[in-house]
């Protein structure tokens, strides 16, 4: 067993430290590794359940050591799945590809398989192209561990700096409090409101903080409306409506900005590595944001005129609520707005930088302004907290960092893709789309993203589809950035399941959203936001200004 799989392993290095080894040669190491595979499979299988039947005889407490069978089976599955595809798909004869490419692709189905699984951490997964591509010299390793401290991962670094700021000092329930109070008693109004508010937060923080945030307080609301309701029937749709506005209008907002969700930030830096197209931060919101603002418009009207028939129903006494939570917080103390300050002066720098701040400094970018107004809010000392700065480094703890390493890896994969040759051969396997109309092609991608998402990571499956898709664009002689937009907007668009988004899954949480009455009508939902989708970007690209 152990002298095939060295076998193994020395072709292997012998085809990848090859110059250009014949087609015949491959060949035939290919079926020798699939006979070799076909030998020693039943052997690890065997084996393997050899070495978990002594195990269990072995262990005396069962209830710690020994754990759930299924379970370990399962997830030694989906560990062996991952390696087991790259070895396959690196060994096996794949017309017109070479070694490297080919290793490429195999990494990719590795990456793919892990992602999905989750076999491990999404984060640690995204590590591997730093193993894998330097040891089968495809990329050094200085060129690829260079790929993770790219400039649009500073930006993300520093605009979740901010975001932690925001929440530190508690300056966005004030937000929510206040804008919320001023609404109407009308159903209809009182989850208007909830939306713009959840919208407008989830631009600038993550959409799971701000649907955390505003759980308890639509608690509260729906607590004091349950007493006022005389159908409890008509109670029940309202709630259901303004939960599920909370969750789905958290995933909307998110696209409008740049550091709104991760993927909006994958996509321009698969963008920049693969196609040396800048997205600045003021042309992302002139897109996006008109898209946004539609979808939340077409949001309302669904939950309250179609899903849920809400427009006679209404409430009384809501704001005196709303103020005694927000009187709660005490007056604006001068943390919040020091922090409320620095950050709108960063927002404002990255609407205005491709305006007006580079012709003055022409080397400014947004991953500079980002990092910029974070060091201020390290410097700045608090006046509640003597002897403290506004933020901490302790503060960090609650840093998504994994979310960085994520993207590292998958501007790791684009570069791979790239340097490799891999992105020209994809390309040319879709060529079979050549006559295929473009309205077609881009209702399969947004269609089979939002489906996709439903069960996967967004942030995984768009690290994976981007560079695909760019190279299936060139190659029919399509803008990449059309089929890149729309598969990185619908992958925030997954509305019908609980484990689709953190938002989806928080407001699920309640307990006031059955599992049934959630999937019909993210289901519908989903199918309006293909259509919406479909139209804007189709006719809607050239905001972008390529």
């Amino acid at each position: 067993l152990r002298g095939l799989v060295i076998q193994v392993g020395i072709d292997t290095l012998k085809i990848s430290g090859a110059h250009q080894p014949t087609k015949a040669t491959r060949g035939k190491l290919a079926w020798n590794h699939t006979f070799c595979i076909v030998q020693i499979w039943p052997h690890l299988s065997c084996s393997a359940y050899f070495w978990c039947c002594c195990s269990r005889k072995m262990n005396a407490t069962p209830s710690t050591s020994r754990g759930n069978p299924q379970k370990r089976w399962g997830h030694l599955a989906k560990l062996i799945a991952g390696p087991l595809a790259f070895l396959l798909v690196s060994v096996l004869p794949i017309a017109d590809l070479e070694t490297n490419p080919q290793l490429v692709l195999g990494l990719t189905a590795w990456m793919a398989i892990w992602w999905i699984t989750e076999a491990l951490p999404i984060a640690a997964t995204a590590l591997l192209p730093v193993v894998v591509l330097p040891v089968f010299d495809v990329v050094s390793i200085k060129s690829i561990s260079q790929v993770y401290m790219r400039p649009i991962i500073f930006l993300f670094l520093g605009g979740f700096l901010l975001a932690l700021a925001v929440e530190k000092w508690r300056l966005h329930e004030r937000i929510a409090l206040a804008i919320l109070a001023r609404m109407g008693t009308n159903a209809t109004q009182l989850i208007f409101g909830f939306i713009v508010v959840t919208a407008l937060l989830s631009m600038w923080i993550s959409n799971t903080a701000t649907t955390i945030m505003l759980l308890p307080i639509a608690i509260a609301v729906l607590q004091h409306c349950g007493k006022q309701a005389n159908s409890q029937k008509q109670f029940r749709s309202f709630s259901i409506a303004l939960l599920l506005g909370i969750a789905y209008s958290a995933s909307i907002g998110g696209t409008a900005t740049l550091v709104g969700t991760p993927t909006n930030l994958i996509f321009t830096a698969v963008a920049d590595e693969l196609l040396e197209l800048k997205v600045g931060f003021a042309q992302w919101m002139v897109f996006a944001l008109p898209l946004a603002v539609l979808m939340l418009l077409v949001l309302l009207l669904y939950l309250t005129r179609v899903r849920f028939q809400l427009q006679q129903l209404s409430f009384k006494g809501l704001a005196p609520i709303l103020l005694q939570q927000k009187s709660a917080l005490g007056p604006m103390r001068y943390e919040e707005k020091v922090v409320a300050g620095v950050f709108g002066i960063v927002a404002l720098g990255w609407t205005l930088r491709t305006l007006l701040l580079n012709d003055w400094v022409p080397g400014l970018n947004d991953a500079s302004l980002a990092i910029a107004g974070a060091l201020v809010l390290f410097m700045i000392p608090s006046r509640q907290q003597p002897g403290k700065k506004l933020l901490a480094w302790i503060d960090t703890k609650a840093l998504q960092w994994g979310i960085l390493l994520l993207f590292g890896g998958g501007l790791a994969l684009a570069q791979a893709f790239r340097e490799s040759g891999l992105a020209d051969w994809v390309g040319g396997q879709f060529m079979f789309l050549a006559g295929v109309p473009t309205l077609v092609i881009l209702l399969l991608i947004i269609a089979s993203v939002i489906f996709l998402t439903e069960i996967t990571s967004n942030v995984a499956t768009a690290s994976v589809l981007l560079p695909v898709l760019a190279a299936m664009a060139q190659s029919l002689g399509l803008a990449p950035e059309l089929l890149m937009v729309a598969c990185t907007i619908s992958a925030s668009y997954a509305f019908m399941l609980p484990m689709a988004t953190a938002p989806n899954a928080v407001v699920f949480s309640s307990e006031k959203i059955p599992m049934r009455e959630m999937m019909k009508t993210g289901f519908y939902l989903n199918l309006i936001a293909i259509g919406v989708l479909l139209i804007y970007h189709y006719f809607g690209i050239n905001l972008l200004g390529y």
